[in-house]
């Protein structure tokens, strides 16, 4: 399972967020919003979350 994080800076939530994800095991990807590209998103699999 991964977990994609868009995200305008890191901030609290966003270390929280992938602290939770490596609690849990779960592959955390932050993803800038200024660099991402939204025409072109990551390819999810069924248990991907975004």
């Amino acid at each position: 399972m991964k977990f994609f994080c868009i995200h305008e800076k890191e901030d609290t939530t966003f270390f929280l967020l992938k602290k939770a994800c490596s609690e849990k095991g779960i592959e955390f990807f932050g993803i800038n919003a200024d660099k991402f590209d939204f025409l072109n998103p990551p390819v999810l699999e069924k248990s991907d979350m975004l």
